[in-house]
C-alpha cells in the first residue's frame, strides 16, 4: 500500500513540476532513501511511464507533458488492504489515507472498482475489542490472513485447522463470506459445510488455512449473522 501511494505521488509531483526534480528532493519528499527512489523510478519506467533524466547543475528527472496517467494496475486484495487500513486509521492520518484511497479507486477501471467495492461491503469494521479480548487476542499471522483474504475475494472454499477457546482442535471446511474486525482481533465469518451452519472463526486461532476445490455464491455476512457474530 505505502509503495503504491508513493509511486502515484511521484508521478503526480512530476506532472505538477515544470522543472526537473532531483532524486535527493524526491527522497526527502517521500521520506525514503535515494536508492529507494531509483528503484521506484525504474519500476515506473518499466510500466511505460516516460520519465526522462537531465544532467548538469539544474538536472534531475521529469515527466513528458503529453503523458496521461493510465488506470492503476492494482489487484483486488491490494485495494482491500488499503480500504481496511483507512478504516482502522485514527487522527490526522485518516483524512490523508482516505484521500489517497479515493485517488487509487478513481484511477482503476470501472469494472474493477465495482468488484472491489463489493468486497468492501463484506468486511465489517466493528468497535475496538474489549480490554479482555485485546489481552487474549493477537493480530492474525500474515500467511493465514492472506489465504483467508484470497478465499474471500475469489469466493473459494477453505480448509481450516482450528483451535477453539477451550483448546479443542478440529478440521473445518468453510465458505468465507466476510471478515469482522474488532481491532486488533480479526474474525472469519463463514458457512461451515460440515455443520451446515454459520460459524465465526478467530483468525489468530487458525493454525492452518488452505484453499481447496470448490466455489460458492458470496452472501452479505450480515445475513448470516443478524446479531453480533462476536458476542
Amino acid at each position: 500500500m505505502q509503495r503504491m501511494r508513493r509511486l502515484h505521488g511521484i508521478v503526480e509531483l512530476l506532472r505538477a513540476r515544470r522543472s526537473p526534480v532531483t532524486v535527493a528532493e524526491l527522497a526527502q519528499r517521500f521520506s525514503v532513501s535515494e536508492r529507494t527512489v531509483f528503484r521506484d523510478l525504474a519500476a515506473l519506467r518499466a510500466n511505460d511511464v516516460p520519465i526522462d533524466s537531465d544532467t548538469g547543475p539544474t538536472g534531475g528527472v521529469r515527466l513528458a507533458r503529453s503523458y496521461h496517467l493510465p488506470p492503476l494496475a492494482i489487484t483486488v486484495d491490494e485495494a482491500v488492504a488499503m480500504w481496511v487500513a483507512v478504516k482502522l486509521s485514527e487522527g490526522p492520518a485518516e483524512d490523508r489515507l482516505a484521500a489517497a484511497l479515493d485517488k487509487v479507486l478513481g484511477g482503476i477501471p470501472e469494472a474493477r472498482r465495482r468488484e472491489v467495492q463489493r468486497i468492501f461491503r463484506r468486511i465489517v469494521i466493528g468497535p475496538k475489542a474489549s480490554d479482555a479480548l485485546q489481552g487474549a487476542g493477537v493480530p492474525p499471522a500474515a500467511d493465514i490472513y492472506r489465504t483467508c483474504e484470497q478465499a474471500l475475494v475469489n469466493a473459494q472454499v477453505l480448509s481450516l485447522s482450528y483451535v477453539d477457546a477451550g483448546g479443542a482442535a478440529s478440521k473445518r471446511t468453510v465458505e468465507p463470506h466476510g471478515l469482522l474486525v474488532l481491532d486488533p482481533v480479526w474474525y472469519l465469518l463463514a458457512h461451515d459445510q460440515m455443520r451446515s451452519a454459520p460459524r465465526t472463526f478467530r483468525l489468530d486461532r487458525i493454525r492452518e488455512a488452505r484453499l481447496v476445490a470448490g466455489h460458492f455464491d458470496p452472501r452479505d455476512p450480515r445475513t448470516l449473522f443478524p446479531c453480533d457474530p462476536a458476542a
